[in-house]
């Protein structure tokens, strides 16, 4: 068994597989033409999906840590796309502060207290 961990190459093995660009297919059917054309692609496309795979993960994990599945999903994306824009980290940041500080004013001045 070989090493195995999140930095490591076969952590994009699974999301790879989605796009029939990975490896993984050649170890289980033993497919030889499918590895000499796996061996000539332009592999930017598939990392392309597995970045945009993630992001949305990403904003699944923070709705499910929220327990607001359709508005934390939409703030995760909307996070994303902040931080994307200018490759800021920060403005993600801000407009999570931004957002908690609306959702406050919400609670305490109009009585929203499920919002909590």
């Amino acid at each position: 068994m070989h090493p195995m961990g999140a930095t490591m190459p076969q952590e994009c093995v699974a999301v790879f597989t989605m796009c029939f660009m990975s490896e993984q297919l050649q170890v289980q059917f033993n497919v030889p033409s499918y590895q000499a054309w796996l061996d000539e692609q332009d592999m930017r496309a598939t990392y392309e999906f597995h970045k945009r795979f993630l992001q949305h993960a990403q904003s699944l994990a923070f709705a499910a840590v929220h327990q607001q599945w359709i508005g934390g999903f939409a703030a995760g994306v909307l996070y994303a796309y902040a931080q994307k824009r200018r490759g800021l980290l920060s403005d993600a940041i801000v407009a999570h502060a931004v957002t908690n500080a609306l959702i406050a004013m919400q609670v305490l001045f109009a009585g929203h207290w499920s919002l909590w």
